[in-house]
This record gives structure tokens, C-alpha cells and sequence, in this order.
């Protein structure tokens, strides 16, 4: 009897949506909180132990998580003030940090070996955010000012590869996506409609894909 008269039960569309929304809702609250007189400019490392901060000067503060201790500070070689943004690699040994122009001098991007604490690579780009580090942390792709894509080996600072850019100037781009293997690029300008694929091997642009919208980001799918 009780079988059949919960069988019964018709709940409105209101209520049975509310139910759904509430089964997927992610239960997240913060653990730790603290107030910092520096600028984070990072997200966390893959492990999420360590994030970046920046001084104002350039220097960027290698930080724990559990407890905000200083592990590393990455002093920077030439003064260049405030960092945009940094990224660890994903084997948490190189730093990521895009720069700026300044001082009549392009925007730049940087790698830092964490462990030694220096930077290995200082590569003008054409833009502060143009540059990206592959999944496997092997190589690093920058697009210069005049748009060559230069391929580095973030241990070394040595150029792997030059990729000139052989489209329209108004289509050099200002963002660089790994593919998850490595072997190519996704690269587009930031608030166009197109993006195009780049093969590392054959260091051409091998298509390229107009959008409805001009687009801000965009990421791999991990299986393509």
C-alpha cells in the first residue's frame, strides 16, 4: 500500500527541478583564509601546495599553502615592475610569469627554474598573456612582436623552433593553447572570431575555424 500511494505522488515540475538542482550542488567551504600585502598572480600548482605572489618590483614569492611560508623568492634580473599572471608547470618546476612592456621595452615572457631560482628564458612577446608551457613541461611557445612562434626548452632557455606567422598582421595572435600531447597549438587573438591550428612538426598553420563570436578563451578537449 505504501508502494503504491508514493507511486501515486505527481510533483510539480517546480519542486522535481528544485530536487535535481539541489543533488548536483558541490558542497565547498573555505579552510583557510589570510590577508596578504602582496598581489597573487597565480593559481596554485598542480599539487595545490604553493601559489605566486608578486612584490610590485618583479620579484615573485614561491608560497606555501598550508601555512603562507615563503619557500623560494625568485628575484627579478632587471627591475621590471608588477607581474601579470604566473603559471606552474605542470611537473611544479618551471614558473610561467608574463610581463608588461616597459621602459620602451616589448612585454615579456619569462621562465623561471624554481628549484634554482633564476630565470632560464626572457623572450619579448607581442602581448603579456601570448605564451604557454606544454603538459608534459618540455617546451615552452612564445609569440614574438613580429608573431614568429618560437618553440624554447624551458631548462635551457635554447630556441627549439621558429614558426613564422604567415597570416594577415591583424591576425597575429595574443593567446597559445597546447594541444595535450604537445605536438600542436591552438592560437587565436583575444576577442576575435577564429582561431587557427598550428602542427609543431610540420610548423604550419594546418586549418583555421571562424566563430559566430569573437572568443576570449578556450581549452583542448583532454581526448582530442
Amino acid at each position: 500500500a505504501a508502494l503504491a500511494s508514493a507511486a501515486a505522488i505527481r510533483p510539480a515540475p517546480e519542486l522535481r527541478d528544485e530536487a535535481i538542482a539541489c543533488m548536483v550542488l558541490v558542497d565547498l567551504k573555505p579552510i583557510r583564509r589570510w590577508t596578504v600585502e602582496r598581489t597573487v598572480v597565480g593559481l596554485t600548482d598542480a599539487a595545490m601546495a604553493r601559489y605566486a605572489c608578486d612584490d610590485g618590483h618583479g620579484n615573485i614569492s614561491i608560497r606555501r599553502v598550508a601555512d603562507d611560508g615563503e619557500e623560494v623568492l625568485l628575484h627579478s634580473p632587471d627591475g621590471r615592475p608588477a607581474t601579470v599572471y604566473c603559471r606552474f608547470s605542470a611537473n611544479g618546476r618551471f614558473l610561467l610569469s608574463w610581463h608588461d612592456p616597459w621602459q620602451g621595452r616589448p612585454a615579456e615572457c619569462r621562465i623561471w627554474d624554481i628549484g634554482r631560482g633564476c630565470v632560464t628564458l626572457q623572450a619579448p612577446s607581442i602581448e603579456a598573456q601570448v605564451c604557454d608551457i606544454a603538459p608534459d613541461s618540455s617546451t615552452v611557445a612564445v609569440v614574438g612582436p613580429d608573431g614568429t612562434i618560437g618553440v624554447f626548452d624551458p631548462a635551457t632557455g635554447q630556441q627549439l623552433e621558429s614558426i613564422p606567422w604567415e597570416l594577415p598582421i591583424d591576425q597575429i595572435p595574443t593567446r597559445l593553447r597546447f594541444h595535450p600531447q604537445g605536438k600542436r597549438l591552438v592560437a587565436f587573438r583575444w576577442q576575435q572570431p577564429r582561431i587557427h591550428f598550428v602542427d609543431l612538426q610540420s610548423r604550419k598553420i594546418t586549418h583555421t575555424c571562424s566563430l559566430p563570436t569573437a572568443i576570449r578563451d578556450c581549452a583542448w578537449h583532454p581526448r582530442e
